[in-house]
Order: structure tokens, then sequence, then C-alpha cells
């Protein structure tokens, strides 16, 4: 769907955080294709990533993308614990990469590579903070930019563009997630509404 939404060359940034199994590495793929077609040149896709499929992640995205650079979000709270290779995780990849043919020099403004960020559970399982979203948006974009989150869930890219004032498309393939993302964004802007009152 986002191919007829979207017109090539005209999002500022994919910001995004798909699921981290083995069936969902073709995600990868598609998102990085979609994103070659439809970023503006030299503009960012950034995806959040987990350890087990890195690998796989990495040669699916740059199949149509230029690695940027890998960032990480250190996690409080509760440990991750990945079983199968017996780690303990405290830290999220968020892996930038760029539109093809990536510029000589990076147009966004610095940025740092490790964060703090706190997952937020409250509106998804698998949901992230705000905060650590809207590091991302700002730092990367600019107001009134354009934001493609395909993996919506909770609405943490939509919240974070919301508050800084950049438009968004964002898509959920679940119904029950996408209508609950929809209604926190209802409540936040209502919420906005009466604090600046």
């Amino acid at each position: 769907r986002l191919h007829s939404l979207l017109l090539d060359n005209s999002v500022d940034l994919f910001l995004t955080d798909p699921e981290y199994h083995a069936a969902a590495i073709p995600d990868y793929g598609r998102l990085a294709e979609l994103a070659q077609r439809k970023l503006k040149p030299g503009r960012l896709c950034a995806v959040m990533c987990g350890q087990m499929y890195l690998p796989e992640v990495l040669a699916e995205m740059t199949r149509h993308l230029d690695y940027h650079w890998a960032c990480a979000v250190r996690q409080t709270g509760p440990r991750s614990r990945i079983f199968p290779r017996k780690i303990s995780n405290k830290f999220k990849l968020v892996l930038l990469f760029v539109k093809r043919p990536a510029p000589k020099q990076a147009t966004h403004t610095f940025l740092t590579d490790l964060l703090d960020g706190t997952p937020d559970k409250e509106h998804h399982w698998m949901g992230q903070g705000v905060e650590d979203f809207q590091y991302f948006v700002e730092r990367l974009t600019e107001p009134g930019a354009l934001v493609v989150d395909c993996f919506c869930g909770g609405g943490a890219t939509i919240h974070a563009c919301v508050a800084t004032n950049r438009r968004y498309i964002a898509t959920e393939i679940d119904p029950g997630v996408a209508a609950a993302a929809r209604a926190r964004i209802v409540g936040y802007r209502k919420s906005d509404r009466i604090s600046r009152q």
C-alpha cells in the first residue's frame, strides 16, 4: 500500500522497528527497497534491529541501500534474555542506511551513536520509548518533514512526529494494534491542547 501512497523521492526519513524473529527477515529487504525509491536523495532509513539475525538483516538492507552507521539505545529496566545464545541483552540496535547514491558528506546534524532509552510496553508488547524515536526524528529531519513508519506498533514514531511538528505516514498490520495507536495519538493531542491552555 505504501508504494501507492508515497511519491518517489518524497520522504525525509524512514524510522521503524520491525519484529526481530527469523520469519521477519524478508520484511527488512522490502523496507529497504521501498526506502530506496521513496526517500529524498541522501536521506536515511533508521531501523531497529535485534542482534540474533544481524548478518541477515544487513544483507537484506544493503541489497537496496548503503550502510551509514550503527547506533545503540541502552535499555533501563529488565534485560531481555536471549536463551539460544545465553545473552542478557541491554541495548537495541538502530541501523542507519542511506539512499543511493550516498552523498560524500551526510546532510543531517550531528547525532550520538549511544543513547539511554527506556522501553515503553504500555502501548505494545515490543514498544520503545517515545524519547528514543524523538531523538532520531529531531536530529535527522526538520519541522514539517515527512517521516514514514512501516511497522507502527504502539505508535512511538507517530507520537514523536506529533510532538515535534513532523508529518507522518504509518502502517500496522494488526487492526487492533493500529486502533490502539490511533487512540494513543488522539489522547496525546487532547492532553497537549489542554496543557497549552
